[in-house]
């Protein structure tokens, strides 16, 4: 003998039902906020190269190119994860963009704060390149959105970049 049971659905008040949507549409608000302060304090400045952007785009987005300038150890433990060393330091970040000779974007982990109850936006590196139409010139965008003070960042990147240079010829 088969017995069905059905449960009768729940029918909430409608106040009840408009409270769960402006909590939903806070906790968004709140969500969007933190990432768009995120951006406000990042680090973005272009690097003009004598170099295609077939040549660059594979130091931008492999480990084997990325060693060469950017960390002292880059390691792929899949297609999308890496293992980036700076002094001792291991940092690991997800490929999250990869654009073919374009762009591509690297997202760090952070360890999640136990006072916060909504995900805080996670910092990124983003390389990005594009084409004069005018010098035919290549230029490389970086994103930082490091937690460092913005004068040190410049220094830093500048160095890297000058790296990046020697390394490509450009």
């Amino acid at each position: 003998m088969i017995i069905a049971v059905y449960a009768k659905p729940k029918i909430l008040p409608t106040f009840a039902l408009q409270f769960q949507f402006h909590r939903k549409k806070h906790k968004y608000r709140a969500l969007r906020k933190s990432k768009e302060q995120n951006l406000d304090n990042a680090f973005v400045k272009e690097y003009e190269f004598k170099a295609s952007q077939k040549l660059l785009f594979p130091f931008i987005s492999t480990s084997r190119g990325l060693v060469a300038w950017f960390a002292d150890k880059a390691v792929t433990r899949d297609e999308l994860a890496f293992t980036f060393t700076w002094d001792g330091d291991e940092h690991f970040a997800n490929l999250v963009s990869n654009k073919l000779n374009k762009a591509v974007k690297f997202e760090f982990a952070v360890a999640p704060e136990p006072d916060t109850l909504a995900a805080l936006p996670h910092p990124f590196i983003e390389f990005s390149l594009s084409k004069s139409p005018v010098s035919e010139s290549v230029f490389l965008r970086i994103c930082d959105t490091t937690e460092s003070k913005h004068d040190d960042v410049e220094e830093v990147w500048d160095s890297l970049v000058s790296n990046l240079k020697t390394a490509v010829g450009g």
